[in-house]
């Protein structure tokens, strides 16, 4: 079976599940960082180094144990860079399972 990591359809049903689930937590924690790098960016410099922790990010990380356990039995083997980092969910999976995948290059035969 091939999971490409930018096609949902692909994706075991599991995996599929429990994104759709927690869709909401994830964009939660989204939009609390969005929130202190916007205060970042207006110049207030304890948003960057004084940064309270994420109260969603510990939630976050126990769905993505999950979803590497759901994915102990298949094999990521790449990804397309563009396509994928377009999208929120992947990202954070990749994210997390970078080590020992390599980016997918378009290729032409001519």
């Amino acid at each position: 079976m091939s999971i490409f990591a930018d096609d949902e359809e692909s994706w075991p049903p599991q995996v599929r599940k429990l994104f759709e689930d927690n869709l909401d937590l994830f964009k939660r924690e989204l939009d609390w960082e969005k929130f202190f790098d916007e205060k970042y960016e207006q110049g207030d410099w304890r948003a960057r180094w004084n940064r309270p922790l994420n109260p969603f990010s510990p939630e976050r990380n126990r769905i993505l144990d999950r979803v590497e356990e759901e994915l102990q039995t298949h094999r990521l083997v790449g990804y397309h860079y563009f396509a994928t980092t377009r999208t929120l969910v992947p990202t954070m999976v990749l994210g997390r399972m970078a080590s020992g995948i390599s980016i997918l290059h378009a290729r032409s035969d001519r």
